[in-house]
């Protein structure tokens, strides 16, 4: 067994800060683009509506203009065309009128362009973000653009530049109500490197990856999701531009995963300043991703359902400051080698905006088969062969979790601070497994316009083999990213 330091401090600290302190995506930079995603899926019903109601004005305030034009055009007593005292003439006022109408002709004529449709007659929005990204990697870094732990092997320095964290969405409303409610979606893409050099040019190969498709009917406070989305136990996720291949932290604490799903919310009001979301649904996990004893690999059953839950309570004491604190869970089963291995989690997570500027946010999980979950550069098991055609299944118990501080300096620039463990129990690993590693994580974003933004991002794995390498890796990352 081996002994274990910093990871009671990190809980601990877990603890303090909420308990686990979410985070929020308003003012942290990779979230300004997901945010800016999602808030496009739930407010496009009321900017469209919102559109409308300009349009209807425009029309009406076009149609009292020429009722009103047209009555200055007659004729006055005696034929005349002219006011006394120094007041404007019926021209003059004709003219100002008809100025009128045209700059009100020219803005609903504007109004219709930039309102588009699909075949059906949906409204769509474009968004997303482009992305020009240079990095350097220390000698344990691999090939990866970014690294998510240390190599054993030192290698040559690796740097480059690229525009692969570039993502493109699109968002629509159903303009009438579908069962008695209202319905959106959205897709996002983004570019996928495939890892395969060419072997004429040796750039990685691009192609597009589907990051999240959605499709959500809301009743009042009811909804129903369907499509491939975060998964449902682990919403939040650390700030980062810089980590654009895989989501921040991924393999220090951040148990992301986009994954097909069904997934049913219920909101409950406690008030005016208190509420509680709870999400419950059935989603499919990617069994391929964690790693398998080659020799087993084979046997894996790669698609298993999973049943996931996140209850959340909230509570806002001003515009400025707010907490929210859950819980999420995670049940499945893994079949390999003719064996059913469960899978099994339950997590804490939260946010906390005590000041106006300065946000928390964190998460913190413990379980088993933790691999099958999310895909990371872990075992979620162990297969022996304790005796001739014996096979005896190992779950591999672990825990982690990650913490964030974000210090909003002025609306244009923000900090964030972040770590982040797994430790898996080293008991249940074989002898070339990695057994715990760790992160720390420091960027910087300013706005350089409402829609660009220009960042900086340092940070370092630690890696600790079971085989007693224990290799760290330092990254560096520079970016400039437009919003749209």
């Amino acid at each position: 067994m081996k002994t274990i330091n910093l990871v009671p401090l990190l809980m601990t600290a877990l603890v303090v800060m909420g308990p686990v302190p979410g985070w929020a995506q308003s003012d942290s930079a990779m979230n300004a683009v997901i945010q800016r995603f999602e808030l496009l899926e739930r407010r496009n019903a009321d900017l469209r509506d919102q559109l409308e109601r300009q349009n209807a004005e425009l029309r009406e305030e076009v149609r009292l203009i020429r009722q009103e034009l047209d009555r200055f055009k007659q004729p006055g007593p005696g034929g005349t065309a002219s006011t006394s005292d120094g007041a404007p003439s019926t021209a003059a006022l004709i003219e100002a009128l008809e100025e009128k109408v045209e700059v009100n002709a020219g803005r609903l004529s504007e109004q219709e362009q930039v309102k588009v449709e699909g075949s059906q007659r949906a409204p769509l929005r474009l968004t997303g973000m482009a992305m020009f990204d240079a990095f350097t990697n220390g000698r344990h870094g691999g090939t990866n653009d970014y690294p998510g732990v240390a190599q054993v092997n030192r290698g040559p320095i690796g740097a480059g530049a690229s525009l692969r964290g570039s993502v493109i969405g699109l968002a629509f409303d159903s303009p009438n109500t579908v069962l008695g409610g209202q319905f959106h979606g959205a897709v996002l893409l983004d570019l996928f490197a495939t890892g395969n050099s060419s072997s004429t040019t040796g750039q990685l190969t691009l192609q597009p990856r589907l990051r999240t498709v959605t499709v959500e009917g809301q009743w009042g406070t009811r909804s129903i999701l369907v499509g491939q989305d975060k998964v449902i136990f682990s919403p939040r996720e650390p700030s980062s531009l810089a980590a654009h291949f895989l989501s921040p932290l991924a393999a220090a604490g951040n148990l992301y995963g986009w994954r097909p799903q069904v997934r049913f919310e219920q909101k409950v009001g406690l008030g005016t300043r208190q509420d509680l979301v709870a999400q419950i649904g059935v989603v499919e996990t990617f069994e391929d991703w964690p790693l398998t004893q080659p020799e087993f690999a084979s046997t894996v059953q790669l698609r298993r359902p999973a049943l996931e839950g996140h209850f959340q309570f909230g509570h806002r004491f001003g515009d400025d400051r707010r907490y929210e604190i859950a819980t999420g869970f995670h049940r499945s089963s893994t079949y390999v080698a003719q064996a059913s291995i469960p899978a099994t989690l339950v997590s804490v997570d939260g946010f906390v905006k005590p000041l106006r500027w300065v946000e928390l946010t964190g998460f913190a999980f413990t379980g088993k088969n933790v691999g099958t979950i999310s895909g990371r550069s872990f075992y979620g098991f162990t297969i022996l062969r304790p005796g001739p055609g014996e096979i005896l299944a190992i779950p591999v118990r672990q825990y982690g979790g990650w913490a964030q501080a974000t210090f909003l300096v002025t609306p244009r620039l923000s900090f964030n601070v972040q770590t982040g463990l797994e430790d898996p129990n080293d008991d249940d690993l074989i002898a070339t497994a990695i057994v715990r590693n760790a992160a720390y994580v420091a960027n910087a974003n300013y706005r350089v316009a409402p829609n660009v933004i220009f960042g900086f991002e340092l940070s370092q794995v630690r890696t600790r083999y079971k085989a007693g390498q224990h290799p760290q890796n330092n990254h560096y990352d520079l970016y400039l990213a437009y919003l749209f």
